[in-house]
């Protein structure tokens, strides 16, 4: 069986790995849109970290308890660097640019919205904002949420955007299941009783 402090070096491993591929990237396509590369691998690996955080969190596999928190850091690194990528370059660090394209289009309100949401999240991993834990509970409609804002991203979306939000509710469901069973029983019980 592999140890918990090996399954943690194979996180960083993957993350170093990341950033080794999207290096790769950059360089492969250095002449033909650099921007549309960095804004694409910036966000899909945001999205992958943040659903591999999410499904370990889910499932708590005994050996995987630092896991979630690791991964959900990797993904907010990520998501920086994508927030980041589309302030300077798209918006070339106008903050007046940036709220009135946020209010304006769904893709970029997703977006924003995801990005500040899990900035919180990522705070509230920290010890020293224990008082901010309870916005822990909303990984799950960060999930979705940044599956959405993946799914926007194209004018058609591919198998992978579909398959991204499919899995982003099934994990949802999943981890709300046993709430929507008993609110549902009790709407139905309460139906019975009139």
């Amino acid at each position: 069986m592999i140890s918990s402090k090996r399954l943690v070096f194979l996180a960083y491993s993957l993350f170093f790995l990341s950033f080794v591929y999207f290096a790769f990237m950059l360089y492969k396509y250095y002449y033909f849109d650099i921007l549309a590369e960095i804004y694409f691998y910036t966000g899909v690996f945001a999205l992958g970290f943040c659903f591999i955080s999410l499904f370990f969190a889910l499932f708590k596999f005994k050996k995987c308890k630092k896991l979630p928190r690791l991964f959900g850091i990797f993904a907010f690194i990520w998501a920086l660097l994508h927030f980041l990528a589309y302030f300077i370059f798209s918006k070339h660090l106008s903050l007046y640019k940036l709220f009135a394209s946020i209010f304006t289009y769904g893709i970029e309100f997703s977006g924003f919205l995801s990005f500040v949401l899990m900035f919180f999240m990522f705070l509230a991993s920290f010890s020293f904002f224990k008082r901010i834990k309870l916005v822990l509970k909303a990984g799950y409609f960060l999930l979705v949420l940044s599956s959405f804002h993946f799914f926007l991203s194209t004018k058609i979306p591919s198998f992978w955007h579909i398959t991204m939000l499919c899995l982003s509710f099934l994990l949802l469901l999943l981890r709300y299941k046993n709430t929507l069973k008993d609110k549902i029983f009790l709407l139905f019980k309460n139906d019975k009783k009139i």
